[in-house]
């Protein structure tokens, strides 16, 4: 990303990472990003950001089709902010894991 005069722009592509392949970088740079988000709950005030969250119980079978809604959503999302003048850089950060210990035998 570069300023240039009052709107932001790419310097390049949008990128993302690979999916479902394992990386001790990627995992660092997830953690350093939920850590900002972390920050950003006392940084920034309620009209600046949206940080929201749901329990669920849910049927494991749907994981993988609900990681490809996800992954829907995101690009949506990012297509429909990313129309248009932009005056700030903003990060969105999805998490989906389980809360319960899968029994080991």
């Amino acid at each position: 990303m570069s300023k240039e005069a009052t709107q932001w722009k790419l310097t390049g592509n949008n990128m993302s990472t690979p999916r479902n392949i394992p990386s001790a970088k990627i995992r660092e740079g997830h953690r350093q990003f939920i850590l900002r988000a972390a920050d950003a709950l006392e940084a920034h005030s309620v009209d600046q950001r949206d940080i929201t969250g749901i329990t669920m119980a849910i049927n494991r079978k749907k994981f993988a089709e609900a990681k490809g809604l996800i992954e829907d959503f995101r690009r949506r999302l990012s297509t429909f902010l990313e129309t248009g003048p932009r005056d700030s850089v903003y990060r969105l950060n999805v998490q989906l894991f389980p809360l319960t210990q899968e029994n080991k035998k």
